[in-house]
């Protein structure tokens, strides 16, 4: 009998040692399982809070990062080059820029060797051309490279010519001259004194396309960004950002339902237009990086 006691005593003494043992082993497990969830919890209030706490354009923007540092990849080396930008201007997530995700530079590219090789310098310094790309030149591509080469390019006689004629003929031509005078502002390019009376006129043409509530999506984004970029914020309607907020995709991104294949252009736009109205004391940045 007392040796049956004995024997149960010990089993249960054993059983005891290993229960203690197990809960010992568990307990730092259980400790950090339940700290982990309350510090997930207490992160996930906390962000819920300062997501609350942001403005339509903030949660906008921040909405636009996602789709842009999701589809990097996929987007064109032109939009790529002033997504690089609108990064250093912004100081946006450093996921957006060129040391995280090279642009990738096609010589010579049949699709796209004006925009590309001859406005690198948009994110890469060094990256000079001398002379025109091979074949015709389209009008705004030739204002393009001629202000985003100035400092090192002879302008053609004809030059301001041209650009008075990209002025008149409107849209996407006065949009880009607007760019063309940022280029040559970057690069400290000379001007005549009539380029002040054309750059006015391109700016009021701009202006136009962002009042009339029939200019397509992406050259819409684009009037309001350039006119913010000219430095012209009042001349930008406040429910023209409302408006923009309210036009973004599920997925973050802007679609012009007019263009084909444009879902990059557009989202690039409407994001350079969120952040300029955000944010515009920000100090100036160049679009042009000049070699160091």
């Amino acid at each position: 009998m007392n040796f049956l006691l004995t024997k149960r005593i010990i089993v249960l003494f054993i059983v005891a040692v290993f229960g203690l043992y197990v809960l010992l082993a568990t307990v730092p497990f259980l400790l950090a399982t339940y700290t982990e969830s309350r510090d997930k919890g207490r992160a996930e209030q906390a962000y819920s809070e300062a997501r609350a706490k942001l403005s339509s354009e903030e949660k906008a923007i921040n909405f636009a990062e996602q789709y842009l540092v999701t589809n990097a990849s996929t987007i064109k080396p032109a939009e790529r080059l002033f997504v690089s930008y609108l990064q250093r201007k912004f100081d946006r997530t450093k996921e957006l820029n060129v040391e995280s995700l090279p642009i990738g530079l096609a010589e010579d590219s049949p699709r796209y060797p004006q925009e590309i090789n001859l406005m690198a310098r948009i994110a890469y310094p060094d990256k000079l051309v001398d002379r025109l790309p091979a074949g015709e030149v389209s009008e705004i591509n030739y204002t393009n490279i001629y202000g985003a080469n100035c400092d090192h390019m002879s302008l053609p006689k004809d030059f301001w010519q041209k650009v008075q004629q990209n002025v008149n003929m409107g849209g996407y031509h006065a949009t880009h001259v607007i760019l063309m005078f940022e280029f040559m502002k970057d690069n400290q390019c000379s001007m005549p004194p009539i380029a002040m009376d054309i750059k006015a006129r391109a700016i009021e043409s701009v202006r136009e396309l962002a009042q009339d509530v029939n200019t397509p999506r992406d050259l819409w984004y684009e009037s309001v960004a350039f006119l913010m970029l000219a430095g012209r914020h009042d001349l930008v309607d406040v429910d023209w950002i409302t408006r923009i907020t309210a036009d973004q995709e599920d997925n973050g991104s802007w679609v012009d339902r007019t263009a084909r294949d444009a879902i990059g252009h557009t989202t690039l736009l409407a994001y350079w237009s969120l952040l300029e109205y955000k944010y515009p004391d920000r100090p100036g940045e160049p679009l042009i990086r000049r070699p160091s």
